[in-house]
This record gives C-alpha cells, sequence and structure tokens, in this order.
C-alpha cells in the first residue's frame, strides 16, 4: 500500500511538473501576470479622467499666462513675470508656473534609461515586444506605467523583456503609492492634474497640472495652500490658446 501510494504522488508530481513546463513552454509570463496582480494592489489601475467643475464662479478673474488661459479667484494677481499668481500682498504665491520649452530642455537632459536597470536597447526591445512605441521623455514613461501597463502586459514575455516588466510594475506601484492621478480634457495637448498623497508631497505640492501642448511650450503648475475646491476649479478653467 505505502510503494502504491508513493508512486502514485510520484506519477502527480511529475504530471504537475509537465503541466508547468508546458506552461512556461506555450505561455510564458503567465506566473508573472499573476504574481504582479497578487503583490501590487494597483497592478490593475488606469490613469481617470479629471472631474471638471461644472462652471467658474463669477468671481474669478481671467488671465492670459503666456498663452495659457486661466481663471483665479480675484484676491490674486500676477506675477510680473506672469509664471503664477500671488497673493495681492506678494507674500505668498498659491499659483506657481514654469513654462518649459522642450526641444530646448532637452539638449541638457541625461539619457532617461541612465539610472534604470539595462541598456536603452533593452527598453526599446521591451517596448517592441509590448507592441507600443518607446517612450521618449520620462513623463511619457510614467504616464504609461500608470496607466497602460497592466499585469498582461507580461504574457509572451521572456528574459529581459520580462524583468523589464517587473520592474515597470514595481515602479507603478510606488507612483501610484505616491499621487494620484488624471487625464484632463484639453483641445490642442495633452494634460495630467496629480494629487500628492506621501506625507512629504502634501506637504510641499498638494495639487499639480502638467500641460503637454501638441507645439510650443511646456507648462508645470503648483497649486500651494489652496483648499481643493477652488484648485479643481481653477483646473478646470484652463484652455490653450489658439
Amino acid at each position: 500500500m505505502k510503494k502504491r501510494l508513493l508512486i502514485g504522488l510520484g506519477i502527480l508530481l511529475g504530471a504537475l511538473l509537465l503541466t508547468a513546463g508546458v506552461i512556461a513552454v506555450f505561455f510564458p509570463g503567465i506566473v508573472a501576470c499573476r504574481a504582479v496582480s497578487v503583490l501590487y494592489p494597483n497592478m490593475d489601475r488606469t490613469i481617470p479622467v479629471f472631474g471638471m467643475s461644472d462652471e467658474v464662479p463669477d468671481n474669478y478673474v481671467w488671465h492670459d499666462a503666456d498663452g495659457l488661459y486661466i481663471a483665479v479667484p480675484a484676491d490674486l494677481r500676477m506675477k510680473e513675470n506672469g509664471h503664477g499668481f500671488q497673493s495681492a500682498d506678494g507674500k505668498e504665491t498659491p499659483v506657481f508656473m514654469l513654462v518649459s520649452d522642450p526641444k530646448a530642455l532637452a539638449q541638457y537632459l541625461p539619457d532617461m534609461w541612465e539610472d534604470h536597470s539595462y541598456d536603452r536597447a533593452d527598453y526599446e526591445h521591451f517596448f517592441r515586444t509590448a507592441g507600443v512605441p518607446c517612450p521618449e521623455t520620462s513623463d511619457d514613461l510614467l504616464w504609461y506605467c500608470k496607466g497602460s501597463l497592466m499585469p498582461e502586459t507580461v504574457l509572451g514575455m521572456r528574459g529581459r523583456d520580462k524583468k523589464i516588466f517587473l520592474e515597470f510594475a514595481f515602479d507603478k506601484q510606488q507612483m501610484w503609492e505616491t499621487e494620484n492621478t488624471w487625464e484632463l480634457p484639453l483641445e490642442g495637448g495633452k494634460a495630467y492634474v496629480c494629487q500628492g498623497i506621501s506625507p512629504m508631497m502634501q506637504k510641499t505640492a498638494p495639487w499639480s497640472l502638467l500641460i503637454f501642448p501638441e507645439e510650443g511650450k511646456n507648462y508645470h503648475l503648483i497649486f500651494r495652500g489652496l483648499d481643493d475646491q477652488t484648485v479643481r476649479q481653477i483646473i478646470s478653467s484652463v484652455t490653450l490658446a489658439a
């Protein structure tokens, strides 16, 4: 009886190993797919659309801030350089705006893959395997990881592609633990609203708005010392110059 039991267990173990081998050969990446779904609660998240305020309050004042049309409370004044809005006494800057030329800035930025684990060619191969364009900037990589990288992305991947997927999956979890993100509908470009949820971000820059027009300068707005409703109203007012 004992011998028959051992033989039965051996057959069962052999069948399980065979099944695992077949899965590994014909369905590569399935173990990693299941693993990240269990390990990372944010793995299935995508970037939702920002909930726009119904209307801009009547007491808000409209401004043209270097090609960005924006309405802010009447007690705020545009800074002399046009990049932000400060309190009437000039002591506080509740809305700070950084304007940058992406083409001019690109020549001064280091290789975006410099701080990653593998070579540029390895990441380019990963994105070819995933069937999506390779990000050209760190911001593009951020939005890809937060919004497009999903557990099933790894299905069919082997070797270094799978390792890179696991690196990005870890990054995605960390990103969503740091801040919430929404996509802001914007004619003529792309825009993202971020709300810091980590203690450090809540203290320094609880809300930010990043705008990437199809042509021209990029805008980065940081909101501090304003209540959430006011921030949402200001963000909802934003449009690009025609």
